[in-house]
């Protein structure tokens, strides 16, 4: 049953950050966008995660989700970015609109293999596009980036499905590790990616949108904490909620119900607000239950 309450009434207005400083090689910094967007800084990059900032995910703009969160950082005012990471190439996650307005900032991409063909199609220059399988890696300056598996599909036209890779990364370097899930049903993989990397300092994980229908391709909350406890992560901030309705759930049940389990398992969470610039150091302070 579709809740009566999958927007919120108004328009969410995000945190507004006016100056952003110089990514540093020994610290960890982020600002999450909304949905799946991030904005992450370690190993002394500037790194965009899933950029979306149009209004409308659809292959049609007048037609589909409509955003119900204001854009939180206008792209004219990011900084350079040292890299844009692309998990799989659905419409809520690969904006062509976005990547169009951002490429002149961007000097690489780290995608998964497909995802190559699509940016090229746009007229963004190979030599930017790094194309990676499950589990391969490439070296950025002082990050490396891992795609990881998930258990989720990829397509954007119903006719043609899971023509690319889809997955999530594992950005590591002297100092931090950074996992961000991207899409996926509970597996295997999460227990995988501590097997191969050890324990993960700050995990962005799929928490939303989710119903009965696709449990495979999405995590429900409970999930969701379980896969970060798979994961050892040492702090973990939900994402995949907080802009666009995609299932039938409440717009804020995802997070209310995430720090509910994560307190039962003894886990840390932040919630920091969409827009609010997060350095590592003083993550817990950040505990807000600002979707009351």
């Amino acid at each position: 049953m579709r809740s009566s309450k999958v927007k919120p009434k108004q328009m969410i207005i995000p945190e507004r950050v006016n100056y952003i400083k110089n990514a540093e090689l020994d610290k960890l910094r982020f600002i999450w966008l909304g949905h799946s967007s991030i904005f992450v800084q370690t190993g002394g990059q500037n790194i965009l995660i899933d950029p979306v900032f149009s209004n409308v995910t659809s292959p049609v703009r007048f037609i589909g989700p409509k955003r119900f969160t204001k854009v939180a950082i206008r792209p004219e005012d990011y900084p350079d970015i040292d890299v844009v990471v692309i998990s799989h190439d659905h419409y809520d996650h690969l904006d062509k609109a976005t990547i169009k307005i951002m490429d002149s900032k961007v000097s690489h991409y780290v995608v998964p293999m497909g995802v190559d063909k699509i940016l090229k199609k746009w007229k963004i220059s190979e030599s930017k596009i790094n194309v990676l399988s499950w589990w391969e890696s490439v070296t950025l300056q002082d990050n490396q980036y891992t795609l990881t598996p998930s258990k989720h599909f990829s397509g954007r036209n119903p006719l043609k499905m899971n023509n690319t890779v889809f997955g999530g990364i594992y950005i590591k370097n002297d100092n931090y590790s950074v996992y961000y899930t991207g899409d996926g049903g509970y597996s295997k993989f999460f227990k995988e990616v501590y097997e191969k990397f050890g324990e993960t300092d700050l995990m962005f994980a799929e928490s939303g949108q989710y119903n009965k229908n696709w449990a495979d391709h999405h995590m429900f909350p409970n999930q969701t904490v379980t896969a970060c406890k798979d994961a050892n992560a040492r702090w973990f901030v939900p994402v995949h909620w907080g802009a666009f309705v995609l299932s039938t759930h409440a717009w804020n049940e995802p997070p209310e119900k995430t720090t509910e389990y994560a307190k039962e398992m003894g886990l840390n969470i932040a919630t920091p607000r969409i827009g609010q610039l997060v350095d590592y150091d003083n993550i817990g302070e950040y505990q807000e239950k600002w979707w009351k």
